[in-house]
């Protein structure tokens, strides 16, 4: 794929994002060359391989967190979506630099929990206040078993400064 058609189907990821309000942040990436990338918050695995699938994006890192446990999973897109590796290891959340990690010897990625994380935890605390509220919405943001629109409205809950919570 063209640097141009990637950014292209970057933008259009982009795009669905903000329609379907999530909370994503740009960042660089460097796969094999220099890319615009996308971290999403609170989105299923089932979401987040149908976007990458659907704007062709070449690999996607799914990063879940159970307790002090971080799971990584890393799909490729070429030829088709399939997972290539998945790793598990426990997060010293007291570090506040962006958190590294490395899935093989060739491929290795930081991921900027701690700044960008507190910014979304803040974001959901101004918002909904109730804290049992906001991981109930949470969990209904990110489970494979509710259907889009049931996963959109929590995330307008969630997110949206004007909606009815």
């Amino acid at each position: 794929m063209s640097q141009k058609t990637g950014n292209q189907s970057t933008e259009n990821l982009i795009k669905t994002l903000t329609i379907g309000n999530y909370v994503y942040f740009k960042v660089k990436g460097l796969y094999s060359s220099s890319e615009n990338s996308v971290i999403v918050y609170n989105i299923s695995l089932g979401d987040t391989l149908h976007l990458c699938h659907k704007y062709n994006q070449e690999s996607v890192i799914f990063v879940g967190r159970n307790a002090d446990e971080i799971s990584y999973q890393y799909y490729d897109n070429s030829p088709s979506l399939k997972m290539l590796r998945e790793e598990h290891e426990t997060v010293d959340a007291t570090n506040d630099e962006g958190f590294y990690a490395q899935i093989s010897r060739k491929f290795n990625f930081i991921i900027p929990f701690f700044e960008q994380g507190r910014y979304v935890n803040n974001l959901i605390a101004k918002i909904c206040p109730n804290n049992q509220r906001a991981n109930s919405l949470i969990c209904e943001c990110v489970g494979d078993e509710y259907v889009g629109i049931h996963k959109y409205v929590n995330r307008f809950k969630l997110y949206d400064r004007h909606s009815d919570r």
